[in-house]
């Protein structure tokens, strides 16, 4: 049965429609496959497929997946020259000007989703005919492997046309789609248009930011001109590439040695054998100007309809790869780049990591990680503002960059980390480059006409059997790091295996400090104050203790940092204020006067625009008077540029709070900000009191900050005075309050009460009577 619809169907000459048959035919024919011998039946059956093949009308070709045809019939034959006869043998590829390798093999993979596909191809100019011609192509089972069938019709010239740039539109986006390089999109473009069009030349431009043009495409065209092109800058009057880039509009020269915009280029046209060139701009989606597509002739004309709907085509499709490549380009940059500093991230440096790695394996070599953190870049980046601080990253990320070897890899992990891999490398090695680096970074740099002196600590951990993943690569450098900031600044340690217990017992601390609250285990203590001249009490400074139920009493030197870098600090403070406040209430309703409060404050409460209001709603919680309090600021909060900081310290001014600069001199300090911003107080760092008895240089700059301060009337309080030979050179330089183991130890509530009804202790009531004291 199956025989006599094929018979009927070749006999109707339709072979190519019959192919599916064919196939499922003799899918199932042991002599097709080689296995059993042909007999009688399945010659007369091969013999009528021949017959039906040979006398079709219709011009097929069958050839095997390497391109190598099988059998053609006659009329596809009478299409090419006798002296390609005969055709068995010959590559599919030389007959057809347009199926380049990377064409043909994604035709054939196309055609391997299933058995039996259909598709409409448009191939190029064949040899003997002068036309292109529609193809319908088939794969079928032959001789026991699969090979494809092309069948040939001539088309109207209109449905020509539009199955040229059907196909080109499709080819094109498939390409773009698998992520083809642009430079291969572009010559596949400019094949597809020249197989349509054989009378037209083609060529893609594209032109950078600085407006020269950059050739990226023309295979038909020499290689002298395309090289005579690159980095021409486009102009008004720049050949018709250059003039449509500068004018972003189309511009046709239908005869370049008559064209005054070719004036200047005529000659190297001529020599290339160019006629005549349409050029159009290909823009992006904001209409700027990223290169030209244009058609050359070899005889002066102007460009076809059919020509003119193509580049149209054309211009979208490469306007969408250009697009498509940025794209992909922004999102690998954001992937893997810091858009800060332009040094890879941590993504990055994980991949990178990974290759070096598996090279060591090879080498017998080491990979190391540098783990660097800025020295007190935190101080640096709150006192002078967050633009500076990124003005600094980045010239430490270009001193870092220009200093790598070549084998090298550096990246910004954030805030103040950077790391640097080093591959093929050992301990020797590594030392070498940790006291290089370290070198490198104290170098002063100078931003906004200030000088820096910066200086880092690395952590350095080696690839071993052990350790030959990225993960714990860095994990290790990290331990290695705190070990090194621990030990001071300008620092790099090498990890060693102990150093994780360290780390661990700190992420303990932390945990422990986040429940420190709930558990009660901190307290407030209290520090006085002493008015120099009169020896009474001037106030008390709230300080934070914590009773750890395990580790004892933690200093606050140990987890006042680790609160500033968990986030709990603004926590911190905002409980200290109120249970100062509180027992403040008490002390008045007792008619116990311990003069001001003094309560530290963190930066990071005034990144909050409703501090002031969280000031004052605690104030009257408790019925305490606004002027009987100070904040103790450091410098970093009054240098802050950060809009709104000087307007929530000038409402705590309104409000009556008193301001104090906590540590004066120890930061970036700028005295301006002492006279515009609304302080009342100025506290001299405990590192100016120590030799300020017997060291004339601490003399004379902790005079001067007196002295300023009684300019400005500001209040001058000195922290850690241990001795009266401080206590005396204090007060002979005008100093107006004292602070220290001198008079008493920070101690809680009621060992402060009991020190309050000593008789030495006499409070001055009258705040404002104070200030005029002082």
């Amino acid at each position: 049965m199956m025989l006599q619809i094929l018979s009927c169907t070749l006999g109707n000459y339709d072979v190519i429609s019959s192919l599916p048959m064919v196939a499922r035919f003799y899918k199932h024919q042991p002599w097709l496959n080689n296995t059993e011998p042909m007999t009688n039946f399945n010659k007369n059956s091969m013999e009528l497929f021949a017959t039906g093949l040979q006398q079709s009308p219709f011009a097929i070709v069958i050839f095997d997946q390497n391109g190598q045809i099988i059998e053609s019939n006659a009329s596809f034959q009478n299409l090419l020259p006798t002296d390609l006869h005969p055709l068995t043998g010959t590559s599919i590829q030389e007959l057809f000007c347009n199926l380049t390798t990377e064409r043909f093999n994604l035709l054939k993979n196309r055609l391997t989703t299933e058995d039996l596909i259909e598709s409409n191809e448009v191939l190029g100019k064949t040899l003997k005919s002068g036309h292109s011609f529609s193809v319908q192509i088939k794969m079928i089972p032959w001789n026991g492997q699969k090979t494809y069938a092309f069948y040939i019709k001539q088309a109207s010239e209109q449905q020509y046309q539009f199955e040229c740039i059907q196909k080109l539109q499709q080819e094109t986006l498939e390409a773009v789609a698998v992520g083809l390089p642009l430079s291969a999109i572009f010559e596949l473009i400019c094949y597809q248009v020249e197989s349509c069009a054989p009378d037209v030349i083609c060529s893609i431009v594209l032109v950078d930011k600085e407006g020269r043009i950059h050739p990226a495409a023309g295979p038909s065209l020499p290689d002298f001109y395309s090289e005579a092109l690159e980095g021409l800058a486009i102009g008004p009057v720049a050949g018709s590439c250059g003039t449509s880039a500068w004018h972003g509009e189309p511009v046709e020269a239908s005869d370049i040695n008559t064209d005054p915009l070719w004036a200047d280029y005529k000659t190297l046209a001529q020599s290339a054998g160019l006629a005549a060139c349409w050029s159009s701009p290909i823009k992006s989606s904001d209409g700027s100007v990223l290169g030209t597509f244009a058609l050359y002739y070899r005889e002066p004309r102007r460009a076809s309809e059919f020509h003119r709907h193509m580049v149209k085509a054309c211009l979208h499709l490469c306007h969408l790869a250009i697009e498509h490549e940025q794209s992909g380009k922004r999102i690998h940059k954001l992937a893997f780049y810091d858009p800060l500093t332009g040094l890879g991230n941590r993504y990055l440096l994980k991949d990178k990591a990974r290759i070096f790695i598996e090279e060591a394996k090879r080498s017998a070599t080491q990979v190391a990680f540098f783990f660097i953190n800025l020295d007190r870049f935190k101080n640096i980046n709150d006192s002078l503002g967050h633009s500076l601080g990124d003005a600094l990253l980045k010239t430490i990320a270009r001193r870092l960059t220009a200093n790598l070897a070549t084998n090298e890899i550096t990246a910004h992990l954030g805030a103040d980390e950077f790391a640097v891999l080093q591959p093929h490398s050992n301990k020797t090695t590594a030392e070498k480059k940790a006291k290089a680096l370290l070198e490198l970074l104290s170098m002063p740099l100078e931003i906004n006409e200030l000088e820096f002196n910066i200086t880092a600590c690395i952590g350095i951990s080696l690839t071993c059997n052990e350790t030959e993943d990225f993960e714990t690569l860095q994990r290790n450098a990290s331990a290695a790091l705190y070990h090194a900031k621990s030990n001071g600044l300008n620092m790099f340690r090498f990890f060693q295996s102990d150093m994780h217990h360290s780390k661990l017992q700190r992420l303990k601390l932390e945990t422990d400090l986040q429940r420190a609250i709930g558990n009660q285990e901190l307290e407030v203590y209290f520090q006085p104050q002493i008015h120099i001249e009169s020896g009474h009490l001037y106030g008390v400074e709230a300080l934070l203790r914590w009773h750890h139920p395990n580790l004892g009493m933690v200093p606050p030197s140990k987890f006042i940092p680790l609160a500033e870098e968990c986030g709990m600090i603004c926590r911190l403070d905002l409980w200290v204020l109120e249970s100062a406040c509180r027992m403040y209430s008490k002390w008045q309703s007792q008619h116990i006067d311990m003069g001001k409060i003094s309560v530290n404050m963190s930066a990071a409460n005034f990144y909050s625009f409703k501090f002031a209001e969280s000031i004052e709603s605690t104030l009257k919680k408790f019925g305490v008077n606004p002027k009987m309090l100070t904040l103790e600021i450091t410098e970093s909060v009054l240098l802050t540029d950060i809009p709104g900081i000087s307007q929530e310290l000038g409402k705590l001014r309104e409000l009556g709070v008193n301001l104090s600069v906590d540590d004066f001199g120890t930061g970036y300090s700028s005295l301006s900000y002492l006279k515009k911003l609304p302080i009342n107080e100025i506290k001299l760092d405990k590192n100016f009191i120590n030799d300020v008895d017997s060291n004339s240089e601490d003399q004379a700059l902790v005079g001067s900050i007196i002295n300023i301060g009684q300019i400005l009337k500001h209040t001058v309080v000195a922290e850690g005075v241990e001795t009266k030979e401080q206590l005396q050179t204090l007060k002979a330089l005008g100093c107006n309050v004292a602070q220290g183991y001198l008079h008493a130890r920070p101690m809680p509530e009621q060992a402060l009460i009991d020190w309050y009804h000593q008789d030495t202790a006499h409070p001055l009531r009258d705040p404002d009577q104070i200030n005029r004291k002082v």
